[in-house]
């Protein structure tokens, strides 16, 4: 598998750790993939959050699928079409962020990654933040030139890390 050089862009080995067109050293490829694919997450949930589909559709995957067991209920998996059909102005959403990212699994068009997830949005009763917290297992593909999100598993935790049941 390639990677790019952070400085020039250039092409470089799995194995190489300096690029031989500006001299730069490589900094850990593991950590930049998942910069690169925290980032992809943040603009999904924005997009989604403002129901902009033109951003969010591109960022899935087609087989994408989506789960969450909150309070120790499954829901059932939701699909792409079914995910972005929900998609619309989010007037209580006011951040989110991802965290804690660790890679599980990693090949040339698949990665696994595990992260917690932090949405944090207005109760329509009182008015009042809450914080939406999820330890999640994030599956992207590398297709057609770029990484998309195609599976996520979420399971609700509360503040101290532990599953809510």
């Amino acid at each position: 598998m390639q990677n790019e050089c952070s400085e020039c862009n250039a092409s470089l080995e799995t194995n190489q750790t300096k690029c031989a067109y500006c001299g730069t050293t490589r900094q850990n490829f593991d950590e930049q993939l998942l910069v690169e694919l925290a980032a992809i997450k943040r603009k999904y949930e924005l997009a989604f959050s403002r129901g902009n589909k033109l951003i969010a559709a591109p960022l899935l995957a087609d087989e994408y699928t989506y789960i969450l067991s909150d309070g120790g209920v499954v829901e059932e998996p939701r699909n792409k079409n079914a995910v972005l059909s929900s998609a619309g102005l989010d007037t209580n959403f006011n951040s989110y962020n991802i965290y804690n990212e660790e890679l599980l699994e990693r090949t040339a068009d698949r990665v696994v990654i595990s992260c917690v997830q932090n949405t944090v949005r207005r109760t329509p009763y009182d008015g009042e933040f809450t914080s939406y917290i999820s330890r999640t297992k994030l599956t992207f593909v590398y297709r057609e030139g770029r990484w998309q999100i195609a599976a996520e598993d979420c399971i609700s935790i509360d503040e101290y890390g532990e599953v809510i049941l």
